[in-house]
């Protein structure tokens, strides 16, 4: 990947837009790739009033899917949160919210 400058990425409303709006990155990811803070990303949305990401229900926080991952494909938290993009405490804290529990198969 060519080294952009930031007029080319974070600092031109269109690009901004089709990353943090059209591909739903997070902002977190957007400021690793321009090398940048967060906060910087955070600050070019409000400035070009690109809305939040709507309340995109993250599959994390859907049962099913969780129990999915967890149990039935034997994922752990720390691959799921990493595929998310969040911390592992995070699918800890669902996890236990929806009492799903991984049981381990004897040999």
């Amino acid at each position: 990947m060519s080294l952009k400058s930031s007029q080319e990425t974070y600092q031109n409303k269109e690009w901004l837009k089709e990353e943090y709006i059209t591909k739903e990155r997070f902002t977190k990811d957007i400021a690793k790739e321009c090398n940048v803070s967060i906060g910087a990303i955070s600050r070019w949305t409000t400035k070009f009033n690109l809305a939040k990401m709507p309340n995109h229900k993250f599959n994390y926080q859907n049962k099913e899917w969780l129990y999915n991952e967890y149990v039935l494909l034997r994922r752990t938290k720390k691959a799921i949160a990493k595929q998310q993009g969040v911390r592992e405490s995070t699918i800890e804290r669902w996890r236990s919210k929806f009492k799903i529990i991984k049981l381990i198969a004897r040999r």
